[in-house]
């Protein structure tokens, strides 16, 4: 008889105490930059909203004059001894938009879209003390859509801990190829 453990799969509210700074600089990326001058904050968050509105912002009358711009979020956390020889992913419900994501100041990857949830597997990047994950926001281009759109980290961020054997993230289909009674 097969038994399941309680703890094959974790998954780890990673939604409080962003560091967040509207602007860009390349060192924004580096595990070791100092953030402690920046804006902590709770995801999500949408920093386009807290600018406001005005006449003359970018996304014009059907973003309701808001603006767009460049922002980063940053987060320092430790190493669980729990996730050893397990696989680590950080998923984001939504970016908007055209962000790029690091850890530790290694590329993990890009997303040019914004209204979409994505995950990049950080098992191999983890440092064994401490960690920075760092998102690079790219609200410039605008208008970006036909009306208002946050900007930022506006929809929940996680970490997932799974066993090195599990069901890979978005695998599962069902599929009705005859639909009756």
């Amino acid at each position: 008889s097969a038994s399941v453990s309680n703890n094959t799969r974790q998954e780890i509210n990673f939604n409080h105490n962003w560091k967040f700074k509207s602007g860009d600089h390349t060192a924004y990326k580096d595990k070791q930059h100092n953030d402690s001058g920046w804006t902590v904050l709770d995801v999500p968050h949408d920093y386009i909203f807290e600018e406001g509105v005005s006449k003359d912002g970018s996304q014009k009358q059907f973003g309701g004059n808001h603006g767009g711009g460049l922002a980063w979020y940053r987060k320092h956390f430790a190493f669980d001894p729990n996730w050893q020889g397990k696989q680590v992913y950080i998923q984001f419900d939504g970016v908007y938009m055209n962000s790029e994501v690091w850890l530790n100041g290694q590329l993990l990857g890009n997303r040019p879209y914004g209204y979409i949830s994505f995950q990049y597997d950080i098992t191999e990047h983890l440092n064994r003390d401490s960690n920075v994950i760092s998102v690079r926001v790219d609200n410039e281009l605008q208008p970006s859509a036909r009306w208002y759109h946050p900007g930022g980290i506006y929809a929940p961020v996680r970490l997932v801990v799974v066993d090195p054997t599990h069901i890979k993230h978005n695998s599962l289909f069902i599929h009705t190829p005859v639909v009756g009674y």
